[in-house]
């Protein structure tokens, strides 16, 4: 994609303290959450025609922590494909080179709340084992793919790098990641899989 069409193709909005450089697809920006690892916002895909969540990822090359973290989190989405576990739609970046890339965006299934807010929501017992019941679903399904959540992941020695690195090796790696990742999710397809995302989402 030449420079000036990437250009045009981004725009940019101040969230809170921080400058979301989106792509226009992605409308009526508000925050709804932020932690250590970036901050989120509620947005209007108007491609998809559906409402989804967007993180930016905070400083991802702030040091080696936080950009073994941000592969990490990238691999692991991409691998991932469950109905319990919150969906990949897209990843970008508004850089474009690699000299210039420092912003990671991913783009999520938005939830109507998080489990913070659920736990503290007054449920009923069938509630309660229902929700706990689609919690086990999507961790059996991330335990079978080899991921255990909390202490960090292990996943296949295939699917991620985990030697050490400088900031710029990093860098480059998770640059070939967003670009791979925006390249599958373009055209509506989820995490690089065939399936069309009406399909996947059934």
């Amino acid at each position: 994609m030449s420079r000036s069409k990437r250009d045009s193709n981004f725009y940019s909005v101040e969230i809170g303290d921080s400058t979301f450089t989106v792509l226009k697809r992605y409308q009526n920006l508000k925050p709804i959450g932020s932690g250590a690892q970036g901050i989120v916002c509620a947005a209007y895909d108007a491609i998809l025609e559906r409402n989804v969540a967007i993180k930016k990822l905070s400083r991802p090359f702030q040091n080696q922590t936080h950009a073994k973290r941000a592969y990490r989190e990238l691999v692991l989405m991409k691998c991932v494909n469950h109905k319990n576990i919150i969906g990949l739609l897209n990843v970008f970046t508004p850089q474009k080179s690699l000299e210039e890339f420092q912003d990671v965006y991913i783009v999520m299934e938005l939830m109507d709340a998080n489990l913070c807010q659920v736990i503290q929501m007054e449920l009923d017992h069938e509630r309660m084992s229902y929700l706990l019941y689609q919690m086990l679903c999507g961790i059996k399904h991330l335990h079978s793919a080899g991921i255990i959540h909390r202490p960090p992941p292990k996943i296949p020695d295939k699917q991620l790098d985990e030697r050490e690195h400088t900031i710029e090796e990093w860098k480059e790696l998770i640059y070939k990641e967003v670009m791979d990742l925006e390249e599958r999710t373009k055209n509506g397809v989820i995490r690089g899989q065939p399936s069309p995302l009406a399909q996947v989402q059934q």
